[in-house]
């Protein structure tokens, strides 16, 4: 079989701790400012949504400390016979020339946003013509242009930039001004649209690590130790991934994005009593019961998987293949 092409993002975390936990220490926090905490690096698999590996790291740090480490074990942790990985999509947080080295040094694509530092502001709004920017729809609003930029050798940077009258919080703004988004990447033969999609497909990781706060509860640091804590993460990202491959493999299409709070409410949590009849467990659901064909769909799906899994051996097989024509026989005669 054909190794399949997949790509990784990288995003982080800022966990707020409460107390004096171990490992925690004050650093950038934009939820609360001063406060003490942990910083969580995490590596996802695209287009899957699995999560690879995290990395647990005092509240001071920020996203690019010790990230080649962190890189490299992502890379050795990939099973390369079914999954290659092609492309590599960070924010700006990783953004530096080490980093796009050690891509290109693996032989990837990389898409990383742009630090947007004063002088790469300059060269953006001072240095590239109007006419270089082509709108991306017709309707206007978002365009974007190439640009060309030199580490020790060129990369080639997608600017784009959208005219805005709201900020961030919805206030109109009294002057109108243009936004800008820098992506830095490896790729010529894409036009900026297309490296501009590609990069906006990064947001899948912003919807995990949304999923592991408010469904599977990773900002809620139950410890004062740290490899305690460590593991409480790690727990969280194994239900995560459970959660996943049951809502995608086992559930029928309309669940497959489903967030785990809804299966967790809709198809776990719910009223019912289990009785014991001749030996075998039957579950007894409440009266009109709205899902009780997606249960009996799930039902069939992980007995199948786990026939696939745990095949009879062919002697059983073929006795209870006997045995059956016996019964079978015996019976018509």
């Amino acid at each position: 079989m054909k190794a399949r092409e997949v790509d990784l993002y990288f995003d982080a975390k800022v966990i707020t701790v409460y107390g004096d936990q171990e490992g925690a220490a004050a650093g950038y926090n934009p939820h609360k400012n001063g406060r003490k905490s942990y910083h969580l690096k995490v590596c996802t698999i695209e287009p899957f949504g699995i999560i690879l590996a995290i990395r647990l790291e005092p509240g001071n740090a920020v996203s690019n400390t010790d990230f080649s480490e962190f890189y490299r074990k992502c890379i050795d942790a990939m099973p390369q016979e079914h999954l290659v990985v092609k492309t590599v999509g960070l924010d700006s947080g990783f953004f530096c020339e080490e980093n796009g080295e050690a891509f290109e040094g693996d032989f990837l694509f990389f898409e990383v946003v742009a630090k947007k530092y004063e002088n790469i502001l300059h060269w953006v709004k001072e240095c590239i013509p109007d006419d270089s920017f082509e709108p991306f729809y017709s309707g206007g609003g978002t365009e974007g242009a190439y640009c060309m930029a030199t580490w020790e050798k060129p990369h080639e940077f997608v600017v784009v930039r959208k005219f805005t009258d709201h900020e961030d919080n919805g206030q109109k703004m009294l002057f109108p001004k243009w936004r800008y988004q820098i992506i830095c990447h490896n790729q010529p033969d894409m036009t900026p649209k297309e490296v501009w999609e590609d990069y906006n497909k990064r947001a899948k990781i912003e919807l995990t690590i949304r999923d592991l706060d408010y469904d599977h509860f990773i900002t809620s640091v139950p410890t004062g130790n740290f490899n305690s804590n460590y593991a409480y993460f790690w727990h969280c990202v194994l239900a995560y991934n459970m959660a996943l491959i049951f809502k995608r493999y086992i559930l029928t299409n309309q669940w497959h994005n489903a967030r785990t709070s809804t299966i967790r409410k809709n198809l776990i949590n719910i009223p019912g009593r289990l009785v014991n009849r001749s030996g075998k467990v039957i579950m007894h659901l409440m009266a009109a019961f709205p899902y009780v064909d997606v249960l009996q769909f799930v039902k069939e799906r992980l007995l199948s998987l786990y026939r696939t899994l745990h095949p009879a051996p062919a002697f059983r097989r073929l006795v209870q293949k006997r045995s059956s024509r016996v019964r079978l026989n015996t019976g018509s005669g």
